[in-house]
């Protein structure tokens, strides 16, 4: 067939999802009438921090209690993937003959399509390839046009570019640890996890890494004495702005996967909610500060001094909504 177009596949745009792989995956998970429930009970966020004295080296990172894979074929999907394609063209072809999209990885400075990063900037992401048209050599995509930004749509590619843009992956080492080509496929038809059941597993994740999040809830108090001694110094904010502000934008990011994954668990209509919106307001505020410094260069001591005791709310409201989520689960 010259002509191939899948059927039942949207793009996701509820919220950014840790990274663009999970953009890619979940309108796959739609289109199986499986849910995300079990992926989102699989992390857990936890703050870190660096030492290194050059820098404000506080930030977030997932926790991932299973191997994701084994989580996307507990939900009822399989997967065959592999580290490198030998032909691009004729594998994608396949894999939608069969009626499974795929998902390649690639550097951004091949797609023609993302204007922020062709011929620019060498960045990894993933496309969710659905479909394909012989006689027009295009390649049917979902796929964003900027980094980290909710305007997932379906567009089309030109093969040369997905075929470049893979190899540019594989030339640039980026981490090829799961795969650059993988077909997803339905397994088990009468698998599909329920809310009910998502939420145990997020119980006992939580259960069982309750001293880690408490630990690095802990944090936060060093993040604070490490701030005070950077904002102090003009020179010292000047060097480290961008690597802060960097870092809180990815800080953001996962509460609002957190407060994402509250709601679609428990409403929110509850004290743990209240309280993460409390956190991501904290941390926006923080930004903010951070933002205007960028921007105008115009060093404000008393901004960010304030921005310190914007941190020890966070830490307290942190602590009230881990309290919150034990008493709603029952940990």
């Amino acid at each position: 067939m010259n002509i191939r177009e899948l059927q039942n596949i949207e793009p996701y745009n509820e919220i950014y999802y840790k990274e663009c792989f999970y953009n890619s995956f979940f309108p796959i998970v739609n289109r199986y009438k499986k849910n995300i429930h079990e992926i989102l009970a699989n992390d857990i966020i936890l703050y870190s921090l660096s030492r290194n004295k050059n820098e404000i080296g506080f930030n977030a990172h997932c926790h991932e209690c299973k191997v994701v894979l084994d989580v996307i074929k507990n939900i009822g999907i399989n997967t065959e993937a592999k580290t490198h394609s030998e032909n691009v063209i004729s594998d994608t072809r396949e894999a939608i003959l069969r009626d499974r999209p795929v998902i390649i990885w690639v550097d951004c400075y091949y797609l023609s399509i993302r204007k922020d990063t062709y011929q620019k900037k060498h960045a990894p992401h993933t496309l969710l390839i659905y479909g394909y048209d012989d006689d027009r050599r295009m390649f049917q995509v979902i796929e964003h046009d900027r980094s980290e930004n909710l305007t997932y749509k379906k567009t089309e590619l030109p093969y040369e570019d997905v075929v470049n843009a893979n190899k540019g992956y594989l030339n640039n080492n980026f981490d090829v640890s799961f795969a650059t080509f993988a077909e997803f496929f339905c397994g088990d038809e009468m698998k599909n996890g329920s809310l009910h059941e998502a939420i145990e597993i997020f119980s006992n994740n939580l259960k069982d890494k309750k001293q880690m999040i408490l630990d690095s809830i802990e944090l936060i108090k060093d993040c604070q004495d490490h701030f005070i001694e950077v904002v102090s110094s003009e020179q010292k904010i000047k060097e480290s702005a961008n690597v802060i502000l960097n870092n809180l934008n990815n800080i953001i990011n996962l509460k609002q996967i957190e407060r994402y994954r509250l709601e679609r668990f428990f409403g929110k209509d509850n004290p743990a909610y209240s309280s993460m919106e409390g956190i991501i307001k904290g941390w926006s505020h923080v930004r903010i500060v951070i933002a205007k410094y960028i921007f105008t260069s115009n060093y404000k001591l008393d901004a960010f001094l304030n921005a310190v005791k914007i941190l020890s709310n966070i830490y307290d409201l942190e602590h009230k909504y881990n309290k919150a989520l034990e008493d709603m689960i029952v940990v």
